[in-house]
């Protein structure tokens, strides 16, 4: 899937001289990949620096606003619970990171940990922990858990430590070499960027990604100028919710 989605994203824009639905599809299919591209590669990229992971991830919140309300999509696009789910993602990255700044401000942040994976390691350390035993007690599920928080705390502590299962350990994508394996789970041991918290702020890493949607040319179609200037306008604006539809505008 990852490799089809990275030969779609390096498609150069299509050709006026193009067959006119080949070019309307064409253009729609890099215009969806810009959203998918920006939203899974500050997981993926092991190259990327935090100040870049954020940068993407709010490209990711204001491309997939644009296409959500472009002439009142909405769940004609993609349904809204999804819609609100990305955006309460990236928001909850920036809160995280923001947090981390003033907790441990000379630390690593891996973004990576904000998902569910570490729950996965647990579940799966207690499969280990109980070997061909499958049926346990609650008791023995309660030590096993107990075992597995410690050591998830320790490894918290030390990520270097954190090989990762033999089975799901890998390299992730590069910059240069593309994907190197396939791509299921990535431990904080193979992240090869700047991640320090101190080296980023949050301000210039939100507008960064703004920057990167409003001068992208495939979107220039959408007006980008104009729509992100009528939400700044709009009181209480949120991208989460969006503007009022057309239905219910006063």
């Amino acid at each position: 899937m990852l490799n089809l989605m990275q030969l779609i994203w390096s498609l150069s824009s299509p050709s006026l001289l193009d067959n006119p639905i080949h070019c309307q599809d064409h253009l729609a299919l890099i215009q969806h990949l810009k959203l998918v591209q920006w939203l899974i590669f500050p997981y993926i990229n092991v190259e990327l620096s935090l100040h870049e992971q954020l940068k993407y991830l709010s490209a990711a919140a204001h491309v997939a606003y644009v296409f959500f309300t472009h002439e009142n999509m909405r769940s004609s696009y993609i349904p809204a619970t999804l819609y609100r789910d990305i955006q309460i993602m990236v928001k909850n990255a920036y809160f995280c990171v923001a947090k981390a700044k003033y907790e441990t401000p000379n630390r690593k942040f891996f973004l990576i940990l904000l998902g569910t994976d570490r729950l996965e390691w647990m579940f799966g350390f207690i499969c280990a922990e109980n070997g061909y035993n499958v049926n346990v007690s609650t008791y023995s599920l309660s030590n096993r858990t107990s075992g597995a928080v410690e050591c998830h705390a320790i490894l918290s502590k030390h990520p270097e430590w954190d090989r990762g299962p033999c089975r799901l350990w890998l390299q992730g994508i590069s910059n240069a070499g593309g994907i190197e394996q396939k791509v299921d789970h990535i431990n904080p041991a193979s992240w090869r960027g700047n991640i320090y918290v101190a080296n980023v702020q949050l301000a210039p890493a939100w507008r960064a990604g703004h920057y990167l949607v409003k001068n992208d040319d495939d979107l220039r179609e959408f007006c980008l100028a104009q729509k992100f200037n009528d939400l700044e306008c709009q009181m209480g604006a949120d991208l989460c919710q969006g503007p009022a539809s057309d239905s219910e505008a006063p």
